[in-house]
């Protein structure tokens, strides 16, 4: 079953699998975006189809306007004489007028009487429509409702298609007729550019349902299913039309075809770049995690050690009252924190001294840095006299370290024995030391410089340093001690050459001490020096081995190969290369695995236990190559390690000895290619060495076969190695050897080799034969170990921490001065004493026992190597919580511990007041109604539970959210950046704006947001508040919306009332002026005509003037408020059929301009209402003044509604409005039946 898990993981981590999968999402969510793309493409050419057949409605409406202007004229002047009128002359001037109209007519009853021109459409006189049931319905209609309607296009009795205007025509509310207007369907056509050749991108439709049957009627000779998607159509009223439109070409596919091409090449291309990127090793991947894991112990490790301070520290504010005290203070005086904290500083200081130098006052009053040696009072009371450092931390609080100085002053009493010892150690110092003066001059040397110069210190003295320093060295020292007189220069350290007395050349590690006096001037520099002539050979010489190494390795006759810990190329022998196909590749730093991915399992495991410090050879070994053939290899691994013993990786030797196992090649092949030294010693000369065993001493092989003793190779105390029993057995003397040796090279350099060998028989003969390894670096390693166990130690003993350690038994076998400090056992009371004994509370020693046992056992331990929290005691038996890590450390099959701790007392109160603050606060925000958020660096990392009501999205999604400006709209983003970016002008304010942004359900909603920059969890980061207003928006927006439509809806009624009434006023005056110009010599028919004339511009202005007052009626200051409200009842209630009381006094005239002009539109407003809606008998209106303010009534008798249920529409939502901005009320009460009362309230000011 893991099998089968594990395959089926691995096979979504292979790459083509990653690859494939990544190239459907991508063209998955490509066909996604085309499809939104095409919807989009296709709701813009719906929109752009729409906006076509507007403006061939408009243009059809301009022709229709030119007929609806001309019958309404010839309807006037019908109506104005009583049914007489001079029909030609008026329809010739009509016509002559108002182009596109073909042919006026007046239908006397239903029966045509007058056309005109007469000649093409004479075959319509005497012609009754009422009585033809293909054409009435619609000229019924006309006369119901009492306005212009047009019928058509129909086949008429002239022989054309036309479109016919008919006006109802009443004289004295009796139905006299019709005027009507012909246009052609061709001329509307031409007129309107519906027709083809007007259009190269569409193609229009006009249609129309028949009236008697029912069905839909087209007119244009186009071909085409309009009933489909690919057309936008629109109404028009005034005929019952429908104007289709749509494309000549549908490019829709062709449009899309290149976004879907590019789609579908990124999708191939991102699945191959991840299947490129899934494929690179994941190696890099571990080893950054374990680079990041060494790394992190090591800085935790280290960091323990200089974290917790030991000094003592007092915080005292303004009024020299102690605000905080650390446990030194407490532990120094003897006092706990509540008896300090509150206290008088001034109070715990010596009495005598406060006399002599009021030092509180001091750094009060100075405000600067102090250092002063100060007496304080203890509990017991004695006084501990410390050195204190005060420093003014901010307007009120000053920071107090001190440190106790009672060691000290011990410590002064033994400086005079100090000084001896001091003395003792600079003359019998093993390194040469020496005082010299600010002018070079040797003044003091010790007896081991001397020996290293080969001078007596008479003639030191008599010297400076530029006497014994190499010319090319000089210039450096000769710096420092200009730095040292000019700049206080402290010290100086450098690698440089002297000259001995006998003018030999030595390399010295020099460092060079400034000793100072009080004042800081300078008296004489103390120098230190080592010979490090030897060192400084042998660097060089490492450096020349370690290039001959590589060179050996790339050139050695032996398929070698030297890798790191992660199976990585280091180093690869040409015959490496050559024996395993990787000629010509790049194969340093790349996986041995990936090379060769079917290298045995059993290889694996052998180089993993080599890379923990075995070594693994076989003399024998197969594995079966690609071609089937079995290839016999002789290998060796050895595990290489760094200077201090670590291991490095491993050294891989093979041999395929495929011939040499069906040859049976001799053994000195082999051991040409031995790594190691190999040599057969007979007499005192070798017989035989291999080139390994030459290159270590730096000699050829020719060489050493001359090379006479054999032991020269050796130093003298070694050379007893080489020597062996002369016997010519084999058997009963024989013996074999393990030892370290020192050998001497060619060019004298000594070097420590480990050697084995034994006694055998070489060509017949007895002989030594050895073999021996250069263990130079590992001995070097050895030193260096030794050296960093020494600073181990010293860092233990200053380690802020408590370090102890703890054998396998449980007993103290380390306890460093900071242990001491925060247990109070000193040293010599716990060694060999039992860990648990000492600080492990009593409760807890039984589980520290079994975990001891378990690991012991087993190895497992839960929690070690881990920082954690327990409970310690100290001497006293007071418990306290401490931070503790263990590191096991098994060495020679023996286990021990070390334990890093460190008190958190203090940190521990801490933690609790700000959790108990935390909590508070977390309460509040949790609770609030308002969405509160965090923003850091760009990501959401906090919300509360508003915010996620108000936004949909939970934490976790805001998190994984790439770019949180996605939820932003794209209008609003600069705002959001403007207030979220540190450094910019909002930064450090309290920042207010509204956005819009996008909820999870795929809503725009609208936040009131309000912004500060805060720092969180130690960096900076910005917190908001959010409020969704959308509610309030969406109102404002709809009320806007309402009061420009209540607008265009009355500027279009006045724009009708002018085009029905006033134009045809003047269109007939004008006509009646053109009959006075022609019938000049005829006087009566003159007078009459001017008296009609005198009538038709009465009735102009009356209606111009009914016009201003609905335009501007409570500016009018001439009338009064009850004869505007009175004019305009009489206005609007037409048909006479509304009864209306109007209570309203002469005290109304003195209500506000704003305040009339608001009621009078309410007046008006509300009787359109009820004249639309309610049905109502009678109406009441009813103004009311008092020192309150003013009162509007509006009271009627209709249908009513259900106020309650029932939604404001657009003229209620003005009503409330004009309240609202007087600062008034507005309150509507109906009952369905009961009618409706409006009542509004404006205070006075």
């Amino acid at each position: 079953m893991l099998v089968a898990h594990y395959r089926k993981s691995t096979v979504f981590k292979r790459p083509s699998v990653i690859g494939w999968v990544v190239f459907l999402l991508l063209f998955v969510t490509v066909i996604l975006l085309s499809y939104q793309r095409y919807l989009l493409f296709k709701e813009a050419r719906k929109s752009v189809l729409a906006n076509a057949a507007l403006n061939a409605r408009d243009k059809l409406k301009n022709v229709l306007d030119f007929s609806s202007v001309a019958t309404r004229t010839l309807g006037f002047m019908v109506i104005q004489e009583g049914g007489k009128t001079n029909f030609d002359t008026v329809a010739r001037k009509l016509l002559d007028s108002y182009k596109y109209v073909d042919a006026l007519e007046l239908v006397q009853g239903g029966t045509i009487t007058n056309v005109y021109p007469l000649a093409e459409n004479a075959a319509a006189i005497g012609y009754d429509i009422l009585r033809d049931s293909l054409v009435n319905k619609e000229a019924e209609r006309a006369i119901r409702e009492k306005k212009l309607f047009y019928a058509g296009p129909l086949p008429l009795k002239q022989g054309y298609v036309g479109i016919v205007g008919r006006l109802p025509l009443f004289i004295n509310d009796k139905f006299w007729g019709f005027s009507a207007a012909i246009v052609k369907l061709s001329t509307l056509i031409r007129a309107a550019q519906l027709d083809s050749g007007s259009n190269k991108d569409y193609i229009f439709q006009l249609s129309k349902v028949n009236p008697n049957t029912g069905e839909e009627q087209f007119f244009l000779p186009h071909d085409g299913a309009w009933g489909e998607s690919d057309w936008e159509s629109v109404a028009m009223a005034e005929g019952d039309w429908k104007i289709y439109a749509r494309f000549v070409n549908n490019r829709t596919a062709v449009a899309l075809l290149p976004f879907m091409i590019l789609g579908l090449l990124f999708s191939v291309f991102g699945g191959l770049f991840a299947w490129y990127g899934a494929g690179q090793p994941y190696r890099l991947q571990q080893l950054v995690s374990e680079k990041t894991r060494q790394l992190k112990a090591s800085e935790e490790r280290y960091f323990s050690f200089f974290e917790k301070a030991s000094d003592a520290i007092i915080v005292i504010n303004a009024a020299g009252v102690i605000a905080e005290v650390n446990n030194s203070v407490c532990k120094l005086l003897q006092f706990s924190r509540e008896e300090l904290v509150g206290r008088n500083f001034s109070a715990l200081v010596d009495p005598l001294q406060v006399a002599a130098d009021p030092f509180y006052l001091n750094f009060q009053q100075q405000g600067k840095e102090l250092l002063q040696e100060i007496r304080l009072a203890r509990k017991d009371g004695g006084f501990v006299e410390i050195e204190l450092s005060v420093k003014k931390i901010d307007g009120d609080h000053h920071l107090a370290i001190g440190r106790d100085l009672t060691g000290l002053r011990e410590a002064q009493k033994q400086v005079a024995i100090s000084e001896s010892t001091l003395r003792g150690a600079f003359e019998h110092s093993a390194i040469g030391m020496a005082l010299v003066s600010s002018e070079g001059k040797w003044l003091k040397v010790n007896k081991a410089l001397c020996q290293m110069l080969g001078y007596l210190p008479e003639e030191m003295a008599a010297m400076s340093f530029k006497d014994i320093t190499h010319p090319q060295d000089q210039q450096e020292g000769i710096q420092f001690m200009t730095d040292a007189l000019q700049k206080d220069a402290g010290n100086y350290r450098t690698e440089k050459r002297y000259i001995c007395k006998g003018g030999a050349v030595i390399w010295v590690n020099l460092n060079v001490s400034a000793v100072r006096d009080g004042n800081g001037r300078l008296l004489y520099f103390v120098t230190q020096t080592e010979d490090i002539t030897e060192k400084k050979k042998i660097a060089e010489l490492l450096q020349v081995r370690e290039q001959q190494l590589r060179l050996f390795i790339e050139y050695s006759p032996a398929a070698l190969a030297m890798f790191d810990k992660d199976m990585r190329y280091l180093m690869a022998s040409k015959r490496w290369l050559s024996d395993y196909g990787l000629e010509g590749k790049q194969v340093i730093g790349r996986i041995h695995y990936e090379l060769f991915p079917d290298n045995p399992q059993r290889w694996r495991d052998i180089h993993r236990r080599c890379m923990n410090g075995e070594t693994a050879k076989s003399e024998e070994d197969f594995y079966v190559d690609e071609n089937g053939k079995t290839i016999w290899l002789r290998w060796e691994v050895h595990p290489w390690r760094h200077y201090n013993g670590d291991i490095g990786g491993i050294i891989l030797f093979t041999e395929v000895i495929t011939r040499l196992k069906e040859a049976e090649i001799k053994f000195r092949n082999l051991v040409e290619r031995s790594p190691v030294g190999v040599c057969i010693i007979q007499g005192d000369r070798f017989a035989y060495v291999n080139p390994q065993f030459a290159e270590i001493f730096g000699y050829s092989q020719q060489e050493m076969a001359s090379c006479t003793p054999a032991a020269k190779v050796l130093a003298d105390e070694s050379r007893y190695i080489f020597s062996y029993p002369q016997s010519n057995s084999t058997t009963d003397d024989a013996h074999f050897m393990q030892v370290e040796a020192i050998g001497e090279k060619k060019d004298g350099q000594q070097i420590f080799l480990e050697v084995y060998g034994t006694v055998a028989t070489y060509e017949g003969r007895p002989a030594l034969m050895c073999t021996l390894m250069d263990i130079t670096e590992r001995k070097t390693a050895e030193y260096m170990i030794r050296d960093s166990e020494e600073k181990r130690r010293m860092i233990m003993d200053a380690a802020l921490d408590a370090i102890i350690g703890m054998d396998e038994r449980g007993v103290i076998v380390a306890w460093n001065p900071q242990a001491e400090i925060v247990f109070g056992w000193s040293e010599q009371e716990v060694l060999g004493q039992l860990l648990a004994d000492k600080i492990i509370p009593v409760q807890y020693r039984e589980k520290h026992r079994k975990g001891m046992e378990h690991y012991l056992k087993t190895g497992d331990g839960p929690i070690l190597q881990r920082l954690i929290e327990v409970s310690a005691i100290n001497k006293m038996g007071e418990e306290f919580p401490v931070e503790l890590t263990i590191i096991p450390v098994t060495r020679q099959n023996e286990t021990t511990f070390t334990a890093f701790l460190r008190d958190i007392s203090e940190r521990k109160r801490t933690q609790n007041k700000l959790k108990e603050s935390e909590e508070k606060f977390r309460n509040l925000v949790e609770k609030s109604l308002a969405g509160v958020y965090i923003l850091q660096e760009g990501k959401v990392v906090y919300i509360n539970p508003a915010h996620q009501r108000i936004m949909g999205y939970s934490l976790q999604e805001l998190k994984s959210m790439e770019n949180i400006e996605s939820l932003v709209h794209e209008a609003d983003i600069p705002h959001f950046r403007a207030y979220h970016q540190p450094g910019s002008d909002t930064a450090g304010h309290q920042n207010q704006y509204v956005l819009r942004a996008l909820r999870k359900d795929g809503r725009f909603v609208y936040l009131e947001i309000v912004t500060s920059e805060i720092i969180y969890e130690g960096r900076p980061a910005w917190i908001g508040t959010l409020l969704d207003i959308t509610s309030r928006i969406e109102e404002e927006i709809r009320i806007g919306r309402a009061v420009n439509e209540a607008q265009e809806k009355e500027r279009m009624q006045i724009g009708m009332e002018l085009h029905d009434n006033v134009k045809q006023i003047m269109a007939a005056s004008l006509l009646t002026v053109d009959f006075v110009r022609g019938n000049l010599s005829d006087t009566r028919t003159v007078t009459e005509a001017l008296d009609n004339l005198k009538k038709y511009t009465i009735q102009a202005i009356d209606e111009l003037r009914r016009l201003s007052h609905r335009l501007a009626p409570a500016t009018d200051v001439k009338d009064s408020f009850r004869d505007q409200i009175e004019y305009l009842v009489a206005t609007m209630n037409t048909d006479d059929g509304l009864k209306t009381e109007i209570h309203v006094t002469d005290q109304a005239n003195n209500m506000p301009t704003e305040v009339r002009t608001a009621f009078y539109r309410i007046v008006q407003e509300q009787l359109n209402n009820i004249s639309k809606y309610a049905k109502a008998r009678n109406v009441s209106i009813r103004v009311e003044i008092n020192k309150k303010g003013f009162t509007l009534l509006v009271r009627d008798d209709g249908q009513g509604f259900d106020s309650s249920l029932r939604n404001d529409g657009i003229g209620l939502t003005n009503i409330r409005r004009r309240a609202f901005v007087l600062g008034g009320i507005a309150k509507i009460t109906s009952r369905p039946g009961k009618g409706c009362q409006i009542m509004v309230f404006v205070p006075a000011v």
